[in-house]
């Protein structure tokens, strides 16, 4: 009988000490998340693509990928992409998008359309959905993506769109955008894939796509081609912070848009020494709101 109830107290004693472990636990996850806050590394001012004066460059896309090589500002251990179809008059339907560090190659000052392959990760929407549609007029986030972001390192966001449609929303500034035929978000390196890169070319292609000319045979080439610095659709990158972690917002027109907020990024951090401060960009090109 002692036996029994010695059994029984020792029982009762690792059963409380798991209980207590697990409570630990549980606390210490909840003050962990109390602990972490979104904030954005990356960020483009979305803009209507159809307006006037930029109908020669065209937004109607398919059978396409487009690769887009962002600088975020601020570090964290995850991250997440904001898709934009703000001025889309219909869903915007995304096949794919993965997510890679972007490779700076030997002799150059800034990443172009290699990735490193061995980081690549695919992006999900809505709790692991890989078809993604963004209904006409919203915004949605990318559920959280488990690849470490370091400040002014860049990373590359690649997605295909299978089916011709007006992509309306893009940004106009602020990152590199590389292009190329057919599905291609897991390849290394758009450079391989070129065999059109004269700009003259590449508009002549987009313009029979604006004039309906959406047979294979128009676009059985491949091409990769930063295109202006256009951002189709993502207009942010934010990271998993800490507490302490904030974002600086620059506004104004283009003498802000481009490479102004990555300087100012970069001037914080060599300054203060920390890497949890995103500066973003979301300069208008062309904006004339003070002066029409």
């Amino acid at each position: 009988m002692k036996k029994c109830f010695k059994w029984l107290v020792c029982f009762a004693a690792a059963v409380l000490c798991g209980v207590t472990i697990a409570s630990s636990s549980l606390t210490a996850s909840a003050a962990s998340q109390e602990n972490e806050k979104w904030i954005s590394a990356w960020g483009t001012a979305p803009t209507e693509m159809n307006v006037k004066g930029m109908s020669a460059v065209g937004s109607i896309v398919g059978d396409i990928t487009v690769r887009v090589v962002i600088n975020p500002t601020a570090s964290g251990e995850k991250f997440r992409i904001k898709l934009s179809n703000y001025y889309g008059d219909k869903p915007l339907k995304i096949k794919g998008i993965t997510a890679a560090r972007s490779i700076i190659e030997a002799g150059k000052t800034e990443a172009e359309s290699k990735i490193d392959v061995n980081t690549l990760k695919y992006v999900t929407f809505n709790d692991g959905s890989t078809d993604i549609v963004v209904p006409e007029g919203e915004e949605i986030y990318s559920d959280p993506i488990s690849l470490p972001v370091r400040a002014h390192e860049p990373i590359a966001i690649s997605m295909f769109v299978s089916e011709y449609q007006d992509v309306n929303t893009m940004g106009l500034s602020g990152a590199s955008a590389y292009f190329t035929t057919g599905e291609a978000t897991r390849v290394e390196d758009y450079d391989l894939l070129t065999s059109v890169a004269d700009e003259e070319d590449v508009l002549d292609i987009l313009s029979k796509v604006l004039e309906g000319f959406t047979g294979s045979d128009s676009l059985n080439l491949k091409l990769a081609y930063s295109f202006m610095k256009f951002v189709p659709a993502i207009t942010s990158l934010d990271v998993l912070s800490d507490a302490s972690g904030y974002s600086i917002v620059v506004t104004g027109d283009s003498t802000v848009a481009d490479n102004f907020p990555e300087y100012l990024a970069k001037s914080v951090c060599q300054q203060s020494g920390v890497d949890n401060v995103g500066v973003v960009g979301k300069g208008v090109v062309g904006n004339r709101l003070l002066t029409s």
